[in-house]
């Protein structure tokens, strides 16, 4: 269809030379069936040319033929209701020529799509590219931010700095890795969650001071989650980990951590329990951690609750958040 529009010119004329040719060699052979011979120009026509060139393609058939039929010397070959002849070139010619108006505005209509396509992948690269790279400098920005504070971690003597600096760490830490998965996965707003959470938990078992603590994990493995919820969902899990590492497993044999993450109901439940001594509600203090758990949790849109079993057997704690579950859309 291209194609004929840009070379409507020589199409047409080869198809009413070919028209012509056939009708005067074979007119005496073909006798009146010579007539639908017009159909070749008036089709090629409204193929080069659309509706009003078929439209007048359509109009002259008739006339066309009469002629030739008067050359060959045989005007009886003519049509019997030369009427009905010509409203039927008309016809012909003019929903010929509308089809191919169509079918030219709709490939001039795809060939812009492919055009917008194409700028529009082009432009997809580059944003991944760019965004790729702005995770790798977050991250190494953050990287240093981690070296600088462990560094003077290092040179801290008083132990309760040392304590709150090596928080601070993990939770410089627990952000960083999210742009380190960010970096080294498909670019998007989303990070593999059950991957960013054995990271963090085995990074903080880790650095437990030479307890050896128990981590069951219940997670499932294709669970991602928006970069806006993965941040502070892993912090607040940061905080109560650390909670448990660092004051709930004094005088525990085997201690041991449990993690699960459930959707129900359009929520996400997130249930961390520990089998630790469990805590004295009236010796509670109000540290950084405590005061970071509820900012986060209203960042999120969720709600949080701790159950704290010290007086009877199992013993432990558990802490339990709920969020939206758009935050896995």
């Amino acid at each position: 269809m291209q194609w004929m529009r840009t070379h409507g010119r020589f199409a047409s004329g080869g198809a009413f030379l070919l028209y012509i040719y056939i009708v005067l060699a074979f007119g005496n052979a073909l006798h009146i069936s010579a007539n639908y011979f017009v159909i070749l120009p008036v089709f090629a026509i409204s193929m080069s040319f659309g509706f009003w060139g078929g439209l007048a393609a359509g109009i002259c058939g008739l006339p066309a033929n009469l002629l030739l039929f008067a050359i060959l010397g045989h005007p009886e070959y003519s049509p019997e209701s030369k009427l009905i002849a010509e409203i039927s070139g008309i016809a012909v010619g003019a929903v010929s020529g509308f089809l191919s108006d169509y079918f030219y505005k709709f490939q001039l209509e795809l060939a812009r799509r492919t055009a917008v396509e194409k700028e529009l992948r082009v432009a997809l690269e580059d944003k991944n590219v760019l965004l790729k790279e702005l995770h790798h400098r977050v991250k190494n920005n953050l990287n240093i931010i981690l070296s600088l504070a462990r560094l003077h971690s290092k040179n801290t003597d008083a132990a309760g700095c040392k304590d709150q600096n090596e928080k601070f760490v993990q939770r410089i830490y627990s952000i960083a890795l999210v742009h380190d998965l960010l970096f080294h996965s498909n670019p998007g707003k989303h990070i593999s969650f059950s991957g960013y959470i054995t990271d963090l938990t085995d990074s903080l078992l880790f650095g437990t001071s030479g307890k050896t603590i128990g981590c069951i994990r219940d997670i499932p493995s294709d669970l991602s989650l928006d970069i806006s919820y993965a941040v502070p969902v892993g912090m607040i899990i940061n905080e109560v980990l650390i909670n448990s590492i660092k004051h709930g497993f004094d005088g525990i044999e085997n201690p041991e951590i449990y993690l699960s993450f459930r959707n129900e109901g359009g929520m996400c439940m997130v249930t961390l329990r520990d089998n630790g001594r469990g805590f004295d509600q009236n010796s509670v203090t109000e540290g950084l951690g405590s005061k970071l758990i509820p900012l986060l949790v209203k960042q999120v849109g969720g709600s949080y609750s701790y159950s704290n079993y010290r007086d009877r057997e199992p013993r432990g704690t558990v802490f339990s958040l709920s969020f939206p579950s758009r935050a896995q859309e």
